[in-house]
Order: C-alpha cells, then sequence, then structure tokens
C-alpha cells in the first residue's frame, strides 16, 4: 500500500485496530491473561473501545494531513505553492534537468580530457 491514497489506509488502520480490540479483549479473559470480575472487563472494554478509535483516527489524521495538500493551498513536495512565481522547477524537475546536463556534458567531454 506505498502508493495507495492516505485516506484509504488510514480507514484501513483505524478498522484494523477497532476489530483487533473487540477480538483480543474476550480472548484475554477466557485465556486468564488477566482476573478481573464482569464489571471491570465491561468498564475496560467499553473504555478501550471507545478511546482507542479516537486515538488511532486523531493519529491518522494528522498522517494524512502531512501525506496530502489541501486544496485551498496547493504545494509540490518541495513545499512550494503550484504556481511559481519565478517559474523555479520543483526537486524533481531539477534532478531531471541535472542528470541530463551531466549525460550530455559526459558526451561533449568524452574524450577530450
Amino acid at each position: 500500500m506505498t502508493n495507495s491514497n492516505p485516506a484509504v489506509v488510514n480507514g484501513v488502520f483505524v478498522s484494523s485496530a477497532i476489530v483487533l480490540v473487540k477480538a483480543l479483549l474476550p480472548l484475554g479473559q477466557i485465556m486468564g491473561w488477566w482476573n478481573l470480575t464482569d464489571d471491570q472487563t465491561k468498564a475496560l472494554v467499553d473504555f478501550l473501545e471507545t478511546a482507542i478509535p479516537i486515538v488511532v483516527l486523531w493519529v491518522g489524521t494528522i498522517w494524512v494531513a502531512k501525506k496530502t495538500t489541501p486544496l485551498a493551498n496547493p504545494v509540490d513536495e518541495d513545499g512550494v505553492q503550484l504556481t511559481r512565481p519565478d517559474n523555479t522547477p520543483a526537486k524533481a524537475e531539477l534532478r531531471a534537468m541535472q542528470k541530463e546536463a551531466l549525460k550530455i556534458d559526459k558526451e561533449i567531454t568524452r574524450g577530450l580530457e
């Protein structure tokens, strides 16, 4: 999922966290990993079923915000607005131009050194 939409990845992460918590809490109780009364178990389940999705949503939202650009203020990978007033190229374009320039320079200077 490296090239997937960050919002989709976040949705998968949140739903997975919710399902995992709902599955592990009863399993832990049955397996005897902890000894809690029925009231304590219910309170813990209610707390975790509420708290974990909220925390995961907060973290996921921050992550998605860092991976995407707002439509109101779009920027490129440099963090520069897409409408550059001085027409300077983005980093990727600049790297491609430098690579091409080095290739041309190598062809021109071949045998002249």
